[in-house]
């Protein structure tokens, strides 16, 4: 749900609602961190504990297939975390030498 509704209103460029104390792209950077330090980190830990304490005749395809799902979640919403970021108006025109590496333009860049 929120990161969902977080992506569409960024996307969208949709004005910020009166009360909202953050625009949209910040918004969007606080859920993706969140997501990963609230849950997909919690579960990635757990489901590895599980995984390291059973013994190998335990041990399942799916549960191996968890641990794989849930770093492969870390992963993605870090990076994308990380890209959504780079991409923020206000931190590309104050801080350019840290923020503005991938490309605005929807064509490939040359030189």
């Amino acid at each position: 749900g929120k990161p969902l509704y977080d992506t569409y209103h960024s996307i969208a460029e949709t004005p910020t609602r009166q009360g909202q104390t953050v625009d949209h792209e910040t918004a969007l950077m606080i859920t993706h961190s969140l997501e990963v330090t609230l849950e997909s980190v919690p579960l990635g830990l757990y489901t590895a504990v599980l995984v390291v304490q059973a013994s190998a005749e335990e041990r399942s395809a799916v549960q191996m297939l968890s641990v794989l799902a849930s770093v492969l979640a870390i992963a993605y919403v870090t990076a994308s975390g990380a890209r959504d970021h780079d991409f923020h108006t206000v931190l590309r025109r104050t801080d350019s030498q840290i923020f503005g590496w991938f490309p605005s333009e929807p064509w490939p860049q040359t030189v």
